[in-house]
């Protein structure tokens, strides 16, 4: 019975079948059902169980997570229903985010410089997830740019592999916007300006050109 589940397997799992579900496109019908289940013993339990559990707020922050996902799976229950679960969930979130905004402020400097003069780039909220935006004719919502650390947010073995929860929070910035371009902070380390600048440009334009295509295809089928 999930009854019997602490918190920590509660958030684990939730959070496991978010990162699935986000990123493969498979929603298996029995790891539904069990997501659908420990929403509700989450629910039950409310925001004060989670609170004072070992590592509490990393174990909201996954709530939270999987939260947007159920929302956008259309997970019977809607996810988080327990009203003051959710506010602290998203509180966590956002406090969490905004260290990392802090701690990538000179990055975003460094991308917002390096496309001055030919994109209009501001800061913005996305699903909670304090998100660089590119401005476009074509794209109101506007095309994230995320720049990536190696230290947080990619498995040192396989190499190259980006972690679960770096997967999803990108999964969910993506599907607030137009478009998503990914640099790592070591491209732009070190680099010239110019140098930034046509590279970051070229994803852009590699964005724009697939993102209208993908359009002229829609219309095309409706």
């Amino acid at each position: 019975s999930v009854q019997q589940w602490t918190e920590q397997e509660i958030s684990n799992t939730l959070f496991a079948w978010a990162i699935l579900a986000a990123t493969t496109g498979g929603d298996i019908a029995s790891m539904r059902t069990l997501a659908q289940r420990l929403f509700q013993e989450a629910n039950r339990r409310g925001a004060q169980s989670f609170q004072s559990c070992v590592d509490g707020p990393r174990h909201l922050g996954k709530l939270y997570g999987a939260h947007l996902e159920a929302l956008h799976r259309g997970l019977p229950g809607g996810g988080l229903a327990d009203k003051a679960l959710l506010q602290v969930t998203k509180k966590v979130t956002a406090e969490h985010q905004q260290d990392i905004s802090k701690q990538q402020s000179q990055n975003t400097n460094t991308v917002a410089a390096a496309l001055q003069g030919h994109y209009e780039v501001q800061a913005a909220m996305v699903h909670g997830y304090h998100t660089l935006l590119v401005s476009h004719p074509s794209c109101p919502r506007g095309i994230a740019i995320v720049v990536t650390q190696r230290y947080r947010d990619y498995l040192s073995h396989p190499a190259g592999q980006i972690y679960g929860k770096t997967a999803l929070r990108l999964k969910h910035k993506e599907r607030g916007c137009d478009g998503l371009v990914l640099c790592d902070e070591s491209e732009l380390k070190g680099s010239p300006r110019e140098q930034q600048r046509d590279m970051l440009m070229q994803r852009i334009d590699k964005q724009l050109f697939f993102g209208n295509r993908e359009a002229c295809q829609q219309k095309v089928l409706e």
